[in-house]
């Protein structure tokens, strides 16, 4: 009974709190919270066509925005957002501007889940001060271009990359100082290829994923490479 009556209060707090400028329960946008007192913004599935947009609020644990039909990331998408976590996954992201995420968000920003249709810019990284982005996870993106905004991720500790262009891994990512796994994933890779500069810049990498590729073999000074691997997953 007293959680419940607990609970009810959260929620009702939640409400209040809900940065959302339009909200709908039932085929849009809305806030909640978690069992754990989290509180989230969440999308239904196949309810929006843009971003929504925010007004000035507390900071939020969640936003998702996946298995939407959002085509564009603009400088205003979120705008006045406090949120921890974006999921964006699974939406026909055509362009994203590069100052998307050049504004407050970045001093909360912890986790970014991020699809484009194909062949996605990475430009968005270079804008902004990515002072706590822990974890990465990009799908369709090319990342033969602008792997140096790579540079701005300090305390990036764990990247996935899948379904994505990337002929070389350049030292703008192993060096990263705190990036303890690194997941290459359904990539069409064939040869694992490093620039040169692995002598030095020396690499904090763990985990290496490069599952679902077509790698026919992996380079005998792997080990020199990434000195500090613990796990390789080729399956």
């Amino acid at each position: 009974m007293i959680f419940s009556f607990l609970y009810l209060i959260l929620f009702i707090s939640s409400i209040k709190s809900c940065p959302l400028k339009t909200v709908d329960i039932h085929s849009g946008c809305y806030c909640g919270i978690e069992i754990d007192g989290r509180n989230y913004i969440h999308c239904h599935p196949y309810s929006i066509y843009k971003i929504p947009e925010f007004t000035r609020s507390y900071i939020h644990n969640k936003l998702n925005l996946s298995n939407n039909f959002i085509e564009y990331l603009t400088n205003k998408s979120f705008h006045q957002l406090k949120v921890q976590r974006i999921y964006i996954e699974k939406n026909p992201i055509k362009f994203i501007d590069k100052q998307t995420f050049n504004n407050n968000l970045l001093h909360y920003l912890e986790e970014l889940y991020i699809d484009t249709i194909n062949n996605g810019s990475l430009e968005f990284l270079c804008y902004g001060i990515w002072k706590k982005l822990r974890i990465l996870k990009l799908s369709r993106f090319n990342l033969n271009q602008y792997q140096y905004c790579f540079d701005k991720l300090i305390y990036l500790e764990k990247l996935t990359i899948q379904y994505s262009h990337i002929d070389i891994i350049s030292h703008h990512i192993y060096k990263l100082p705190f990036l303890y796994e690194l997941s290459l994933i359904n990539n069409e890779i064939d040869y694992l290829n490093f620039d040169d500069q692995y002598l030095i810049y020396s690499s904090s990498i763990q985990i290496l994923n490069l599952t679902s590729n077509q790698l026919q073999t992996i380079p005998n000074d792997l080990n020199v490479r990434l000195p500090h691997l613990i796990t390789l997953d080729l399956s």
